[in-house]
């Protein structure tokens, strides 16, 4: 094991480049320091570099189950459910506008020689440094997968102020990815339940959206 440090903080997407520049076999794979992985996660991934135009491919990424009390429970018991990373149980081509458009750098593999191609990640980039590669690898003609048959384990944030941060910082990265991707970034995504609700309280009628909130 060779570790590689910076001196100072320079963000996700620097320290990724960095030891991308280490790297001497065709295939690197990039997993978080706050995920957890089983001995066999790679298989199911690298069967699929079979196909010469993938680039990258990426597994499940599920929050870890934590028998917590208090907030940090609560917030646990909903990442488990809701995390944003969690990109559900259907593998599928990843593609802007899909049902599956990005795939989150927690846990990846891909193809050293293409990510070098792309200049790795923008390193001006705090958060969303991962959505912006994925789409640069599409444009340039790399196929890019999600296989939830390889799943690792997400350590889930145990505060309201981290677990708002979180977000915050996602929302945060939609301003710059519309820059470098115009057209490509959802101005919002609204669940069905949502939708009624919302479209209740449009028409008039809150007193009918309460029961639908409270059944979603």
């Amino acid at each position: 094991i060779e570790v590689v440090r910076h001196e100072r903080t320079r963000g996700p997407a620097a320290a990724r480049n960095t030891g991308l520049r280490h790297v001497r076999t065709p295939l690197v794979a990039m997993v978080d320091s706050d995920c957890r992985v089983e001995p066999d996660w790679l298989a199911p991934l690298l069967a699929l570099f079979t196909d010469p135009g993938v680039g990258l491919v990426a597994p499940r990424v599920r929050s870890r189950e934590v028998g917590r009390d208090g907030i940090a429970g609560v917030l646990a018991d909903y990442e488990v459910l809701r995390s944003p990373l969690d990109l559900g149980r259907h593998r599928a081509r990843v593609a802007p506008s899909s049902p599956v458009s990005y795939v989150p750098s927690a846990a990846v593999l891909a193809r050293v020689e293409v990510l070098s191609e792309l200049g790795g990640f923008d390193e001006r980039m705090s958060t969303g440094e991962d959505v912006d590669l994925v789409w640069r690898l599409i444009d340039e003609g790399h196929a890019v997968r999600y296989e939830p048959i390889s799943a690792v384990d997400h350590e889930p944030r145990t505060s309201l102020p981290a677990w708002l941060a979180q977000r915050v910082g996602y929302g945060r990265s939609a301003a710059a990815l519309d820059l470098r991707h115009p057209g490509r970034v959802a101005p919002v995504v609204v669940g069905r339940w949502s939708a009624v609700v919302w479209g209740l309280v449009a028409r008039g009628a809150p007193l009918p959206a309460c029961p639908v909130l409270a059944a979603s």
